[in-house]
Protein backbone atom coordinates (compact mmCIF):
# COMPACT_ATOMS: atom_id res chain seq x y z
CA UNK A 1 0.00 0.00 0.00
CA UNK A 2 0.97 3.83 -0.70
CA UNK A 3 -0.81 6.52 1.23
CA UNK A 4 -1.45 8.15 4.48
CA UNK A 5 -0.14 7.13 7.25
CA UNK A 6 -3.92 6.40 8.61
CA UNK A 7 -3.91 3.21 6.62
CA UNK A 8 -1.33 1.71 8.25
CA UNK A 9 -3.23 -0.09 10.44
CA UNK A 10 -5.24 -2.23 7.52
CA UNK A 11 -4.42 -5.61 7.51
CA UNK A 12 -6.26 -8.49 5.27
CA UNK A 13 -4.24 -11.70 6.69
CA UNK A 14 -1.91 -11.72 3.86
CA UNK A 15 1.68 -12.25 4.44
CA UNK A 16 3.24 -10.48 1.74
CA UNK A 17 1.13 -7.16 2.28
CA UNK A 18 3.25 -3.92 2.73
CA UNK A 19 2.73 -0.91 3.69
CA UNK A 20 4.96 1.60 2.60
CA UNK A 21 3.92 4.99 4.90
CA UNK A 22 3.79 8.50 3.21
CA UNK A 23 6.32 9.60 1.28
CA UNK A 24 8.22 6.55 0.49
CA UNK A 25 6.00 4.71 -1.33
CA UNK A 26 6.10 5.12 -5.33
CA UNK A 27 10.03 4.15 -5.15
CA UNK A 28 9.55 1.12 -3.19
CA UNK A 29 6.13 0.10 -4.59
CA UNK A 30 8.26 0.11 -8.46
CA UNK A 31 10.97 -1.28 -6.73
CA UNK A 32 9.19 -4.28 -5.46
CA UNK A 33 7.68 -4.67 -8.72
CA UNK A 34 10.54 -5.03 -11.10
CA UNK A 35 12.11 -7.44 -8.77
CA UNK A 36 8.85 -9.75 -7.57
CA UNK A 37 7.11 -9.72 -10.59
CA UNK A 38 9.24 -12.21 -12.89
CA UNK A 39 8.96 -14.88 -10.05
CA UNK A 40 5.35 -13.55 -8.45
CA UNK A 41 1.91 -12.87 -9.03
CA UNK A 42 2.39 -8.81 -7.81
CA UNK A 43 -1.09 -7.02 -7.51
CA UNK A 44 -0.03 -3.05 -7.61
CA UNK A 45 -3.17 -1.25 -5.98
CA UNK A 46 -2.45 2.48 -6.91
CA UNK A 47 -4.08 5.56 -8.49
CA UNK A 48 -0.74 6.94 -8.94
CA UNK A 49 -0.25 7.21 -12.74
CA UNK A 50 3.83 6.45 -12.49
CA UNK A 51 3.37 3.71 -10.32
CA UNK A 52 0.50 2.02 -12.65
CA UNK A 53 2.52 2.93 -15.62
CA UNK A 54 6.04 1.41 -14.03
CA UNK A 55 4.19 -1.30 -12.11
CA UNK A 56 2.66 -2.75 -15.01
CA UNK A 57 5.91 -2.24 -17.03
CA UNK A 58 7.62 -4.88 -14.53
CA UNK A 59 4.87 -7.23 -15.41
CA UNK A 60 2.59 -6.48 -12.26
CA UNK A 61 -1.36 -6.28 -12.56
CA UNK A 62 -2.40 -3.06 -11.56
CA UNK A 63 -6.00 -2.40 -10.20
CA UNK A 64 -7.12 1.34 -8.99
CA UNK A 65 -8.23 1.85 -5.62
CA UNK A 66 -11.72 2.18 -5.78
CA UNK A 67 -11.80 -1.14 -7.60
CA UNK A 68 -10.25 -2.63 -5.02
CA UNK A 69 -12.19 -0.86 -2.40
CA UNK A 70 -15.17 -2.34 -3.71
CA UNK A 71 -13.42 -5.86 -3.89
CA UNK A 72 -12.62 -6.33 -0.19
CA UNK A 73 -16.08 -4.58 1.07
Amino acid sequence: FDGRDEYMGLSFNKPNQVFSGTGEGDRSIIRLAQDKSEKFHVIVVSDDNRVRNSSRAAGATVISVKKFYEFIR
